[in-house]
């Protein structure tokens, strides 16, 4: 047993752990957190590496516990990930779904994420949806940088940023959902962006188009109204094409 009597983590089975040379062997462990469940297992040494991580029904109400500056947060994530290949040079894959939840005010439906890892490159693919089939954001694409656990390096890499984020028929009451500041809003929102480049210096490109609508603040009090239109984004250079 680790940890305090409110969050408590419980082995479910004697932890089996050997050191080899330049290594380790961990075979397969349980632990129980409340309803969560986390397996772990595998094996590390200079010349290999073998090691998955699962966990079910991580209640992620549990990181405002520890990051209080957090949004309030609500729903559990089951994570899937497995690393091969070497300590130097490590293949990882991986998926986390995120169950029917909440982010301050604003309700999940769905929230999926995969990535891999090799050469250099940490690909992306998730998606973000209110609702099933309804009004979401899509991301997908590559981030350079360069993973090594033996000697312990992560490092960005000079160029090859290549994120696509685009949002399906949204709607800018999902604004005030996670903007305290934003009391209330209404007015559909749509968008692509791109970024390209690198970590260090990132292209931005693309567009956002809202239609008609409104917007209140809290400290004004009263609705502003919003007319139809677009923002296109152009590297260093921002357009509204209406003025």
């Amino acid at each position: 047993r680790l940890g305090t009597k409110k969050h408590q983590v419980v082995s479910l089975a004697p932890i089996q752990l050997q050191f080899t040379p330049g290594g380790f062997e961990l075979s397969p462990a349980s632990f129980r957190y409340g309803d969560c469940t986390v397996n772990l297992g595998g094996m590390a040494d200079q010349q290999a590496l073998s090691f998955r991580v699962g966990v079910e029904r991580f209640p992620v109400a549990v990181l405002n516990n520890f990051w209080p500056s957090l949004p309030p947060l609500e729903g559990t994530i089951d994570l899937q990930s497995e690393a091969k290949g070497s300590l130097r040079s490590p293949l990882i894959d991986g998926r986390l779904t995120l169950s029917p939840g909440r982010i301050a005010d604003f309700g999940l439906q769905t929230l999926r994420l995969a990535w891999t890892y090799a050469g250099a490159q940490l690909k992306l693919d998730g998606q973000l949806r209110e609702k099933a089939d309804g009004p979401g954001l899509l991301v997908n694409g590559q981030i350079p940088v360069s993973l090594s656990f033996h000697p312990l390096e992560v490092r960005a890499r000079e160029q090859g940023l290549q994120i696509r984020l685009q949002g399906e028929r949204l709607n800018l009451a999902m604004v005030s959902d996670l903007i305290p500041a934003v009391e209330a809003a209404q007015g559909g929102l749509e968008g692509q962006v791109q970024l390209t480049g690198s970590l260090k210096n990132p292209q931005i490109a693309g567009k956002v188009k809202w239609g008609s609508g409104f917007l209140k603040l809290r400290e004004a009090g009263v609705p502003y109204d919003l007319a139809a239109g677009e923002l296109r984004l152009d590297q260093e250079k921002v357009t509204l094409p209406g003025l």
